[in-house]
């Protein structure tokens, strides 16, 4: 209880010690606004001093917004419209929050002065300009690129038609134009895997990494072919696999016996001569039964290694120029094993106790070794054609 009057005495206090004109005093034109619209919304008799605190706030805050309007247009920056459009929509909401009171009036006569505008004419002119300085950028980048094959310059181009599009839908129809800008920016890989090997192995292997996801690798200015239907190709990322090795199988046989000193039951205790201990009431006392136990423990390892060797070689394919050699090296490990013991399982340790496995998996064919690696390779092939730099 004495929680809660402490609480109603802060708000009490606080709302007491609230006042408009050391908000304005303080720089908080916002809050200033708010409280005095809300001290006055429904008010018959509306106080002069929120009154005038509403004027002074609004007219603070304008001065403030308008200013910043002006040096915002004399940098001269091709987003600075985007922030005039911005703050243009913050007066007219702030025009439109005071709007209800008007005329406002205070119980002594005094008349509030307000600067109204027309911000939705402000806001759409100012959205045009805006556009059409992004619409100039983007024909200015578009003849770049055409004049001089220049992906970055359609790049550009596309990023402020875009930008021209922010308030209006196809600014101007530049949609084609658009596109033209998307098409002029892209960089077209052509991903081709080979072999140097002529077993069964390196066709498997072959045919599996030409299943490559390409949908993994495109991006917004990046589309990966694994067959040329032509389209121009800008680069060529060969996948090249030049060993393979299904590994060796091994096998490891471990066998041992654990013992292990536990308790099996209760016995009479005895003293030094033989006798059976009784406490004070007669009672037999009795003991832990201690005992050896063992157990046999017979464990099965198999383990076979394949390995997976080659590189990708980048070539740009517009000058016959070698970019880039990244080597692959992929390992693909089976291992398992099975564990079992003959005798009293309380010998077993608390590893061995996890072990217990009755039956050890066979060994992976080749076959089923070289696709894992086929796999594998693949995935270490993606995040290396990925991580290359096309421009």
């Amino acid at each position: 209880m004495k929680k809660i009057l402490y609480i109603l005495t802060a708000i009490i206090l606080f709302t007491s010690c609230k006042s408009i004109d050391k908000m304005i005093e303080s720089g908080n034109y916002d809050q200033a606004l708010r409280y005095g619209v809300d001290k006055l919304i429904g008010e018959k008799n509306k106080k002069t001093k929120y009154v005038k605190g509403i004027e002074r706030a609004y007219t603070k805050l304008n001065k403030r917004d308008l200013e910043e309007v002006k040096h915002l247009r004399l940098k001269k920056n091709k987003n600075s419209l985007d922030r005039v459009v911005s703050i243009y929509q913050v007066m007219e909401d702030r025009q439109n929050y005071i709007y209800p009171l008007l005329p406002l009036i205070s119980e002594d006569g005094y008349p509030a002065s307000f600067k109204m505008r027309d911000y939705a004419t402000l806001i759409n002119d100012t959205k045009i300009e805006s556009s059409d300085i992004h619409l100039a950028l983007a024909l200015k980048y578009l003849e770049i690129a055409e004049e001089q094959t220049d992906k970055i310059a359609a790049r550009k181009s596309h990023s402020e038609f875009t930008q021209s599009n922010n308030y209006f839908d196809n600014y101007k129809n530049n949609y084609e134009q658009r596109r033209r800008a998307y098409d002029l920016g892209q960089t077209n890989i052509l991903v081709e895997p080979y072999v140097s090997g002529s077993n069964q192995a390196f066709y498997h292997t072959e045919e599996i990494i030409s299943q490559i996801q390409l949908s993994n690798l495109n991006s917004t200015w990046k589309k990966y072919f694994t067959e040329d239907h032509g389209q121009k190709i800008d680069y060529i990322a060969t996948i090249e696999v030049s060993e393979i090795v299904p590994g060796k199988e091994r096998e490891r046989f471990n066998s041992f016996t654990n013992t292990k000193e536990v308790i099996d039951g209760k016995r009479p205790a005895k003293n030094k001569s033989g006798q059976i201990k009784k406490d004070t009431m007669g009672n037999i006392i009795y003991k832990d039964k201690k005992i050896v136990v063992s157990a046999n423990i017979e464990e099965l390892i198999r383990e076979k290694i394949a390995q997976m060797s080659g590189k990708i070689v980048v070539i740009d394919a517009n000058n016959n120029r070698h970019i880039n050699t990244i080597p692959i090296n992929v390992t693909h490990l089976f291992e398992d094993y099975s564990c079992v013991f003959r005798g009293d399982k309380r010998a077993l340790t608390n590893e061995y106790n996890k072990r217990i496995k009755d039956n050890c998996a066979p060994f992976p064919t080749d076959y089923e070794m070289t696709t894992n690696l086929a796999y594998e390779y693949i995935k270490a092939a993606e995040h290396s054609i990925k991580a290359q730099r096309f421009i």
